[in-house]
């Protein structure tokens, strides 16, 4: 089963994220972890979800891991150390790196072109300019930079949101399936 870690500033859209991967899949909104835009973080402790197909429904084999927002303030939020010990037990020590990918949450809010329409978001010279920033400051591939739009405020799902809600879902088990291919490989004699 892949678990993915998620890991941001506060408010950056985390516990959204989940929220909107989970209304997609129940198939209707919901509010399972707490979120919000308060300027300290709402998640409160390490929290694991599972992912169901439909209301009531059968187990997706995928767990987000919601953390709390990193902060400034000593003591306050996750900090580096919080990370090491989430994943300690977890991964091999021969597996120092993780495949990381980066949500570009809230490109609605960022563009007013995607805020018109979530189908103009490849054509958004400004998104294409902010996912190439960031892949040059977090020293990521480009395609390791996967834009979303979280839902927030919306009552009803919208197909665009659920493309790329899925096609961010769909890159992140890329990378784990590639991952539990490697261990195979450096398992065999």
């Amino acid at each position: 089963m892949a678990k993915i870690l998620l890991v941001g500033p506060v408010g950056a859209g985390k516990s959204s994220f989940f929220n909107s991967v989970n209304s997609l899949f129940r198939g209707n909104m919901t509010s399972q972890a707490i979120c919000g835009s308060a300027g300290t973080s709402l998640t409160n402790q390490f929290r694991t979800f599972t992912l169901k197909s439909g209301k009531g429904g059968k187990p997706i084999p995928l767990i987000l891991c919601d953390t709390m927002g990193l902060e400034d303030e000593p003591g306050a939020g996750l900090n580096i150390d919080d990370i090491v010990n989430i994943n300690k037990g977890h991964i091999k020590d021969r597996y120092q790196a993780f495949h990381e990918l980066v949500l570009l949450t809230k490109v609605d809010a960022a563009c007013p072109l995607v805020a018109e329409d979530l189908q103009n978001l490849y054509s958004s010279h400004y998104i294409q300019r902010k996912v190439q920033e960031i892949s040059v400051h977090l020293g990521v591939p480009v395609n390791s930079v996967l834009p979303v739009k979280n839902y927030n405020q919306e009552v009803d799902l919208d197909q665009n949101t659920d493309i790329l809600l899925l096609s961010a879902l769909d890159q992140m088990l890329n990378y784990a399936d590639s991952f539990f291919e490697n261990q195979l490989e450096d398992e065999k004699p």
